[in-house]
């Protein structure tokens, strides 16, 4: 679609990201065009683990309130271990182009994520700018739509203490 774009945004904390879904779900947004990705960390005191069970997944962990609501909202899971930083999670449509990516090309050096913003037309410098806030923590959230779209959920985005906020064009 000529004029489809992507709103990203970084969210310090679990509680900041839960306040921007709740946002989004409350103002009507599209949830089959939102997506969400955030760093589990693995450590040896806590255990975190995940269930499909009749086409549902649910997590356990320190954040699997979180991840459940994103689970039931959202299409799409997928996870990724980076070495010694912890679980990479991603729900949503995202997910399909972070697959597609990995099928199509030999760019199994790359994380997935950064193969999925890449493939959507995000900059190498702000793919490095996500892919390191996500390894320190932060959560991304991702807004698919037309431009018109895209601009009112950058505005709402704007107001819940982002890190960052940029629309991308692909």
């Amino acid at each position: 679609m000529k004029n489809q774009g992507y709103c990203i945004a970084l969210y310090k904390t679990v509680e900041a990201a839960e306040k921007v879904f709740s946002a989004l779900e409350q103002t009507r947004f599209d949830l089959c065009t939102v997506s969400v990705a955030g760093k589990q960390p693995l450590r040896e005191e806590q255990i975190f683990g995940y269930c499909h069970d009749a086409g549902q997944v649910k997590c356990w962990g320190r954040l699997s309130p979180f991840w459940n609501r994103a689970l039931d909202r959202l299409s799409g899971f997928a996870f990724y271990i980076v070495s010694n930083e912890g679980l990479i999670i991603v729900v949503g449509p995202l997910v399909s182009t972070m697959m597609r990516g990995l099928k199509e090309g030999p760019e199994t050096k790359y994380s997935p994520i950064r193969v999925a913003l890449s493939r959507i037309g995000v900059s190498s410098g702000n793919v490095d700018l996500y892919e390191s806030m996500l390894n320190a923590n932060a959560f991304l959230i991702l807004e698919q739509g037309t431009q018109d779209e895209i601009h009112r959920v950058h505005d709402l985005l704007m107001h819940h203490d982002a890190m960052d906020v940029t629309i991308h064009y692909g």
